[in-house]
């Protein structure tokens, strides 16, 4: 073991990129099997949840052929269940974990336990789907009867759903492939546009429960590489981006850059066109940009922890390289060039 994963061992804990998915039971026979699940994730963010909901039941084309379910991960801060009830009107079913999961990946697969359909759409409780998804998803499911994996592209909106941006077409999946470099260095799809079928997590499990930040990413990559996956360039559903959220939480405290440097590790061992040196500078370049942010904001705090995982995986060369172009760019600034 090198210095570099001494330090991140001390950092991230002892981590298993051999860690088998955990097992998805099949549904019981005898199970009603409508053709959606959609499971609505949710802590913390009920305020966004009637949006989540409304989006899904403006598509609702009856309990025979969607299970509508918001699964609480002991939510504390507000009352999800109040929510489900008073939008739902009773054709959202509704469950509470026993206790707090502490991990999204975790959540995610009690959401795959409880469904019972035959496509599997989760929805984050803070997300929200355009008119004409389920549609578009079906379609694509009838065109393609060997495909497991589907997903539209989507909006980055923000609290207040205002519109910031548009994921980028996925070209080397708008036509059924197993190719799944496109997950290798960068998030391809957003969840809230993505599809599985059930039989995927029965045969293959579910999300590895040792990642937080890229547990979708690592399934995704899985499930296209095994099952093959289609992505549609038409834009369909939206994903919220805000500072209270999972994501920005993590990336505050560095530890987004933890879990890429960890899913590069899975995928160097399970997949030979990975290279890890674009792995490496991937998670390099996300590092000094969210301490460069940090500094700029003056979150001291942020900007310490990420600014400590920089120096602990960015290679002496390359933070050399940086310090030079620093200098460089002071000098032309001075002589006004």
């Amino acid at each position: 073991m090198n210095h570099i994963d001494r330090q991140l061992k001390e950092i991230a804990g002892d981590f298993d990129p051999e860690q088998k998915p955990p097992g998805i039971e099949p549904v019981p026979a005898g199970t009603p099997r409508p053709l959606w699940s959609v499971m609505i994730p949710t802590f913390n963010c009920a305020k966004y949840l009637e949006k989540t909901l409304q989006s899904v039941l403006s598509q609702d084309p009856g309990i025979k052929k969607m299970q509508i379910q918001v699964v609480d991960d002991c939510s504390t801060q507000d009352d999800p269940e109040e929510v489900t009830r008073r939008i739902g009107k009773g054709r959202v079913l509704f469950s509470r974990n026993s206790e707090n999961t502490g991990s999204c990946s975790k959540n995610f697969n009690i959401c795959i336990e409880k469904s019972f359909g035959k496509l599997i759409h989760i929805l984050h409780g803070d997300d929200f789907v355009l008119p004409g998804f389920y549609e578009k998803i079906q379609d694509l499911v009838k065109e393609n009867p060997d495909v497991s994996f589907f997903s539209t592209r989507c909006f980055f909106v923000d609290e207040q759903g205002i519109l910031n941006s548009v994921s980028a077409r996925v070209k080397s999946l708008e036509k059924p492939s197993k190719n799944n470099e496109e997950f290798f260095y960068t998030t391809a799809v957003q969840a809230s546009g993505v599809v599985v079928r059930r039989s995927f997590y029965e045969e293959n499990g579910g999300f590895l429960t040792n990642l937080v930040h890229t547990a979708d990413n690592e399934l995704y990559a899985r499930a296209i590489a095994m099952s093959a996956g289609v992505v549609s360039k038409e834009v369909m559903a939206s994903y919220r981006v805000f500072s209270a959220n999972d994501t920005s939480k993590l990336v505050k405290t560095g530890k987004n850059i933890i879990d890429i440097y960890r899913l590069n590790k899975i995928f160097s061992k399970k997949y030979p066109s990975f290279s890890k040196k674009k792995g490496l500078e991937r998670a390099v370049l996300l590092a000094l940009s969210q301490t460069l942010h940090f500094k700029k904001e003056k979150n001291r705090d942020a900007y310490i922890k990420n600014k400590a995982i920089y120096y602990l995986i960015a290679p002496l060369g390359f933070r050399f390289k940086q310090k030079i172009k620093k200098i460089l760019n002071s000098a032309k600034k001075l002589l006004n060039v």
